[in-house]
């Protein structure tokens, strides 16, 4: 075969090749094209109840498209409306082996199985639906319906009137069961959608799981509804206690103050209406509505708790001094630190000026400190620090930071910040020639809180970047109990500390000081409460296991007490 002969040869077999992979695609389309026609076509057929003929379609599609699973799905949809539900779980698992996270199979196999009461089945299917599409609502519905059998099946007939399925659900959102207690209440409803009692109830629930948007019109359709005093009132209460929660303080006011003009003599509101005012920080405000309260109800406890709260927050300036002796098990003379203050409130901000002592190595030193807490947006504050001292190894030369605090889900409370400090201080060399050494210091800190009844429980990182050099990042992990015992001013805290990330001065001679690694272990309690109405005093005990030089350590005994005066 010649050369060109050849050339002829393999440009005809790349025309055939390509000619026939045209023709395959052509096919193709035109299949898939006759399969959505096919389908269509037999879906419409299904939608008038003609079940048989559209199967028979849908089968069709099936043999033109062997993976067309919308035919398939569909099939076993209409078993389902004959309550063939055998026969089309069979042709909903045939997809779902080929395809697990089909949605339209996912979908009808959830009402193969709950139509006829397989309601577990079903609410396992829906929870791997609801993995697979977090966002789709369907599976939402279908959750909720599910839920509804379930806890229907759990009642007699003799129990499914109004008040019946009322008490039912009422029981169970005491036990804070909310979501089966709003199941039975919608039962309620539906039966008598003027038992407003059911109404009200439905309304805290969403409330009590902090879903103020859901409560709110179920509780104002209430109120434009109903005309019976009693639940009138107590619908005016929990609509009140949702802006409270909320923190929407202005409108809380304005929720307190309807409700007055409606009821006059309902002091509970004037409760509310302080804990609005002391919310937004206006203090004279909430003792004045609290005061016409206890004028009624002079053996509230709480109430009576609050009021002195009130009366101590109002008070805009303090005045505070406090003292730590640190003692060792050996060689080591006591270690002493105090400090005096002032700080004085602000509309959205507190400032305080601190004057800081300490006395070890045989020396003395002061520092300067200014802290600054300003308040952001609603739950939100900003806490800046600033310190300058003179040139000596105890404290920083200079020093500032800057920590982010947040508060969300009413529980919770986060913070996030970062800290400098220099140190720049003379050491005596060789040949008593004095040098003069200086170190940064660059921390990052945090902290995660959690409330709970009276308990906070709280965990605090503090790292140092790079604290001896290239690669030697370190943190120190501070663990924080503390419960109170009769209010926020009133508390035993209870912490553990240990780690590296706490840089300190090594006392290495008579003259010479070295920044080194601090490894601690730390066990501590410290006590604060109300000395009187505008007094706090507390006091402290803390163990530390210290290493003071490389791979040696002591023991560390402190001991702190402390005092303020607001007015």
């Amino acid at each position: 075969m010649t050369s060109n002969q050849t050339k002829h040869y393999n440009s005809l077999r790349v025309t055939l090749i390509l000619l026939t992979v045209l023709l395959i695609f052509t096919v193709r389309a035109s299949h898939a094209q006759n399969a959505d026609s096919m389908y269509i076509a037999s879906k419409n057929i299904g939608f008038k109840g003609e079940y048989e003929i559209a199967r028979a379609g849908m089968e069709k599609v099936l043999q033109v498209a062997p993976d067309y699973y919308d035919a398939r799905v569909f099939i076993a949809r209409t078993f389902s409306w004959q309550s063939k539900y055998a026969e089309s779980k069979y042709h909903l698992n045939l997809v779902l082996n080929q395809d697990p996270k089909n949605l339209e199979a996912l979908d009808a196999l959830i009402d193969a199985l709950r139509w006829p009461g397989e309601t577990d089945s079903a609410m396992i299917v829906c929870k791997k639906a609801q993995q697979y599409y977090p966002d789709e609502e369907r599976f939402k519905v279908k959750e909720t319906e599910i839920i509804k059998q379930q806890t229907a099946r759990k009642f007699t007939v003799d129990q499914l009137k109004a008040d019946s399925f009322y008490t039912k659900g009422r029981e169970l959102a005491f036990k804070s069961k909310f979501t089966e207690a709003r199941v039975l209440l919608d039962s309620a409803l539906g039966r008598d959608p003027k038992l407003f009692e059911a109404s009200i109830l439905k309304g805290c629930t969403f409330s009590w799981q902090q879903k103020y948007s859901e409560a709110r019109p179920i509780l104002d359709k209430v109120l434009k509804e109903d005309t019976v005093p009693a639940r009138r009132k107590e619908a005016l209460s929990a609509r009140a206690d949702i802006e409270v929660y909320d923190l929407k303080h202005k409108t809380a006011q304005q929720k307190c103050d309807t409700a007055l003009k409606e009821f006059p003599n309902a002091v509970e509101f004037r409760k509310k209406k302080s804990i609005a005012y002391a919310n937004d920080e206006y203090y004279k405000e909430a003792i004045a509505e609290l005061k016409i309260y206890l004028d009624s109800v002079k053996t509230d406890t709480q109430a009576i708790n609050m009021m002195r709260d009130f009366e101590y927050k109002s008070l805009r300036n303090h005045a505070a001094a406090g003292w730590v002796q640190q003692i060792y098990n050996y060689s080591f003379a006591p270690w002493s630190f105090g400090f005096v203050e002032y700080g004085r409130k602000f509309r959205k901000a507190q400032s305080i000026a601190r004057i800081n002592y300490a006395q070890r190595f045989k020396t003395e030193a002061l520092q300067l400190e200014i802290d600054n807490y300003i308040k952001l947006y609603k739950g939100t504050m900003l806490f800046v620090n600033a310190g300058i001292s003179s040139r000596n190894i105890m404290y920083p030369r200079y020093r500032f930071g800057a920590e982010l605090y947040k508060s969300f889900l009413k529980k919770f409370d986060a913070s996030a910040g970062y800290h400098f400090l220099h140190y720049d201080f003379d050491e005596t060399g060789a040949n008593n020639i004095k040098v003069r050494n200086t170190k940064n210091i660059h921390m990052l800190v945090g902290s995660l809180g959690f409330y709970h009844k009276k308990f906070w429980l709280s965990y605090r990182p503090i790292i140092v970047l790079n604290a001896y050099g290239k690669g030697t990042t370190t943190i120190t992990h501070n663990f924080q109990t503390r419960y109170y015992y009769k209010s926020e001013l009133d508390y035993i805290n209870f912490t553990v500390l240990y780690g590296n990330g706490i840089v300190g001065l090594n006392y290495t001679t008579p003259i010479t000081y070295n920044l080194i690694r601090l490894s601690t272990l730390r066990f501590g309690a410290d006590w604060q409460t109300r000395l009187s109405k505008t007094i706090t005093g507390g006091l402290g005990v803390w163990w530390d296991y210290d290493e003071y030089v490389d791979g040696r350590y002591r023991y560390r005994y402190s001991f702190s007490a402390n005092i303020k005066k607001v007015f």
